[in-house]
């Protein structure tokens, strides 16, 4: 079974991460360039968003998803698939489903083979 998110999946994706960005993409810096992984309550210094790592943290944590859901939905003969297309339901390249579970693994959809959709934006859906 895959391990449900924890600490050690974390720090997993921060070990995986460091190999291809650099450490100010993937942690803060302080004031005092000590580097860390979230603002620590209470904090006072100034602060920043890490765009470049909220991208990371998206695209780590779909396939960790995708991971999870299809160790649930393989006995059922079906497929957790991320970035998923189907033009027909507006799940284009440019704006693909973070993970559907389906009759099919392919990337490109067909529409019946679809049983749920996990995007971002929209709970599950069946």
């Amino acid at each position: 079974m895959v391990e449900l998110w924890n600490k050690e999946v974390e720090k997993r994706f921060f070990s995986e991460s460091v190999k291809f960005a650099t450490p100010e993409q993937l942690f803060y810096v302080t004031d005092k360039n000590k580097y860390l992984a979230y603002w620590p309550k209470g904090y006072d210094g100034k602060k920043s968003t890490l765009q470049n790592r909220n991208a990371l943290i998206g695209n780590f944590t779909e396939k960790w998803t995708t991971d999870l859901i299809q160790a649930v939905v393989k006995d059922k003969g079906l497929f957790a698939v991320q970035g998923a297309i189907c033009d027909e339901i507006a799940l284009t390249n440019m704006s693909p489903a973070d993970v559907v579970i389906s009759r099919n693994k392919s990337i490109n959809q067909q529409v019946e083979d679809i049983k749920a959709i996990r995007d971002c934006c929209v709970p599950i859906q069946c």
